[in-house]
């Protein structure tokens, strides 16, 4: 997210509604030679914010009147708070909160099968994206839309809701923008650690809709596995009411309903090795397992 919010922030800056000071980092990330020309200092943070170092820099040399975060990842807790007093911490969260709090929101709003997602941004508290809220923007949810979708719509929503924060700051000061915040409704309030799962393994007994979902959720993020007995799964991306020609497709009849669909799959899994699908051999492990599962 760090260079989708620099893009709106860098005109700000450089028409002088605002001063960026520095950028911070805590992933291996290079400066983008717009920054340097800019006159933005940039620092790799690899222990965090709550380094003593980062501390020290923040106070002393870049005094900022407010540190922006986003996808950021660390837990401030109480104590870095009140020592970065009187900067103000705020962060941006790419979901509707309350819903969603924590890592990778795309993923759980397509699982929840919600309509709209959006952006907040909101003040920096010790839990986790509970602060109160700053601003919000809606961003719609098509039919079809994977968490990877999401994500880049999401991205390229992200200046609209900058511009909105920038206008309201210059209209009324950012103090009272600050202070003009609203705590987070209980309410609807959502947290998912999805930050903990490597993979999914689809259960076949699953209504369709509820499979389809989940592979569009996670699509191209982590495998989405297909038992297909004695030990094989498949990597799916897809399923479809039809074959889909130039794809690795294969015909599934699902066990509850007895309804049939096309499988399309992207590599094969058997005792957690994965094997890359060739279209032959594909086709050809499709056509054995259903003669191996008549016997």
């Amino acid at each position: 997210m760090l260079h989708a919010l620099m893009k709106p922030l860098l005109l700000a800056h450089q028409a002088e509604r605002i001063q960026i000071v520095a950028i911070l980092t805590s992933v291996q990330e290079h400066a983008m030679p717009q920054w340097h020309e800019a006159g933005i200092s940039f620092i790799q943070c690899p222990h965090g914010i709550q380094a003593s170092v980062v501390m020290d820099h923040l106070k002393a040399l870049v005094k900022p009147d407010v540190l922006l975060l986003a996808s950021w990842g660390e837990i401030l807790t109480a104590h870095t708070l009140e020592a970065l007093a009187p900067i103000k911490v705020w962060n941006v969260h790419p979901s509707l909160l309350p819903a969603h709090r924590g890592v990778n929101p795309y993923i759980a709003c397509v699982l929840a099968g919600e309509v709209q997602s959006g952006l907040t941004l909101h003040q920096v508290v010790p839990c986790v994206d509970e602060g109160k809220i700053l601003a919000q923007h809606v961003v719609p949810i098509e039919a079809g839309m994977s968490g990877l979708d999401l994500q880049n719509l999401t991205l390229y929503e992200l200046p609209l809701l900058v511009e909105s924060v920038l206008a309201d700051i210059e209209e009324k000061g950012l103090e009272a923008y600050h202070h003009s915040a609203r705590e987070q409704e209980v309410w609807g309030a959502s947290h998912h650690r999805l930050e903990q799962i490597t993979q999914v393994i689809l259960n076949p007994e699953a209504p369709l809709e509820v499979l389809e979902r989940q592979v569009l959720a996670v699509r191209g993020w982590m495998p989405c596995l297909l038992p297909l007995g004695r030990g094989w799964y498949v990597d799916v991306v897809a399923f479809h009411t039809r074959a889909e020609k130039g794809s690795f497709t294969f015909q599934w009849t699902h066990p509850t309903s007895g309804n049939t669909c096309f499988v399309t799959g992207q590599a094969l899994y058997y005792k957690g090795v994965k094997y890359p699908l060739a279209m032959g051999l594909f086709s050809l492990f499709a056509r054995f397992l259903r003669f191996f599962k008549a016997f």
